[in-house]
């Protein structure tokens, strides 16, 4: 009995070992990315000191995607806390106390939006710079000038602290791009012009690449919570037709009665697009390969 004793100590040993080893290894790899500067040239990008704040149609609508994170006054907030997964926290961009409205530059917002880089050079965690990098120049600084204009709101939110689980998934690649969009970006790439606005498959495509955010690339979407539905012509709207689209999207209630849940799809926000601007999505969504999935 001692010796088997002993021998189940030395296994014990062993495997705390590679355990404590392991841990280690993943803690330096993701710090190693975490860490990583990014030199991000400055772009001759002019932000309007004001915009019409009455427009709610495209692309004043983008706004409403920086609420579903950042909270509806802009002022961040934590979304995730637990052991495992650790501190997800949304900054506050407001000019208030603990917000960053007050201290971004221009370059800042930039660097911020279209690369997913803080001021430092470093990594931004959770940012989908990789949707929002593909605004034309107008659109993205109309965006920054509708975020400065928010009201200040004192808050002082914690800073983000990836747990393990988080950290393994950077390394095996099991999480999406958004976890460090700075990685996926081609920084030195030439911005879109935004195409002629009109009923088209390509306009359509242009605004519907904020859609990604939840949609996924291919628009096919996730069964888990926030990935959205399969919009693609083999999924949830595959018999609706365009009336029945632009319905939903006016009304938050699908052709099968069903209420679409704002906080998980803004269609309240969305409701102010015009007709044109809501059937040129729908083009673009009829336009994509069918994808057959079990979720809605």
């Amino acid at each position: 009995m001692p010796k088997l004793i002993r021998w189940l100590g030395v296994v014990l040993g062993v495997l705390a070992g590679l355990l404590l080893a392991s841990t280690g290894a993943l803690y330096a790899l993701t710090e190693a990315r975490l860490n990583r500067l990014y030199t991000i040239r400055p772009e001759p990008l002019v932000i309007p000191a004001q915009v019409d704040l009455t427009r709610r149609d495209w692309p004043y609508t983008l706004v409403a995607f920086c609420k579903d994170c950042h909270g509806p006054d802009l002022a961040g907030q934590v979304l995730e806390d637990d052991l495992l997964m650790g501190t997800f926290a949304s900054s506050n961009l407001t000019a208030g106390a603990g917000g960053i409205g007050g201290v971004y530059t221009d370059q800042d917002w930039i660097r911020a939006l279209r690369h997913g880089v803080r001021p430092t050079g470093k990594p931004l965690v959770g940012m989908p710079s990789n949707i929002f990098n593909r605004l034309s120049d107008n659109d993205l600084a109309i965006l920054i000038t509708l975020v400065r204009a928010q009201p200040a709101v004192d808050h002082v939110v914690p800073a983000t602290r990836l747990g393990p689980l988080v950290r393994l998934m950077l390394v095996t690649g099991s999480i999406g791009p958004d976890a460090l969009s700075a990685e996926v970006i081609d920084h030195d790439a030439q911005r879109p012009d935004a195409p002629p606005p009109g009923v088209t498959v390509e306009y359509g495509r242009y605004m519907g690449v904020v859609c990604a955010t939840c949609h996924g690339a291919d628009m096919s979407g996730g069964p888990d919570a926030g990935e959205g539905m399969n919009l693609t012509p083999g999924g949830t709207t595959k018999d609706w037709t365009e009336g029945e689209f632009v319905q939903t999207l006016r009304t938050g209630i699908a052709p099968d009665g069903r209420t679409l849940d704002p906080e998980q799809m803004p269609w309240n926000d969305i409701q102010n697009l015009s007709d044109e601007q809501l059937r040129a999505i729908w083009l673009y969504l009829r336009s994509l390969p069918a994808v057959q999935t079990e979720h809605r």
